[in-house]
């Protein structure tokens, strides 16, 4: 599927759903040394489930935040979030198909973005109580979307 077709199901849905919840699912941290970290390094796992009442999907982080001088992991994290839509139309069949691909490119466009925040708040607060040096993750940008 090409990228303009990709955005226009994915606007098209867009206009089929309401975003229901944000939720955090799983949310953890450890501290393994002390010292100051720079160079926060994340990975982004997605997917999503399809009922006939909602349509959701997950986002699983892992990552760690490594030290300055000696480029070892000081603190791993891990975080999980679900986005959740539900029809905008209670009565709608099939309301939004099962194309994967649709979904995913919604998923990239829509459920990221909306994920995004949380994300970052959550990123923030683990790191902070385990008294890692403050660390805000950049804006979302377009050429950031998964």
């Amino acid at each position: 599927m090409n990228d303009s077709m990709s955005t226009r199901d994915s606007l098209a849905l867009a206009e089929l759903v309401e975003l229901q919840d944000v939720s955090a699912v799983a949310f953890s941290g450890q501290r393994l040394k002390p010292g100051r970290g720079s160079n926060l390094q994340l990975s982004v796992a997605a997917g999503f489930a399809l009922t006939e009442q909602a349509l959701s999907y997950k986002f699983d982080l892992d990552g760690s935040l490594v030290d300055v001088d000696e480029n070892d992991p000081l603190v791993q994290l891990s975080l999980s979030l679900v986005v959740t839509y539900v029809p905008r139309n209670a009565n709608a069949e099939n309301w939004v198909g099962g194309d994967h691909e649709r979904l995913k490119a919604f998923g990239d466009s829509f459920a990221w973005p909306a994920a995004y925040p949380f994300v970052r708040e959550g990123v923030t607060a683990i790191l902070s109580r385990l008294g890692a040096d403050a660390y805000q993750l950049p804006m979302l940008r377009p050429s950031d979307l998964l």
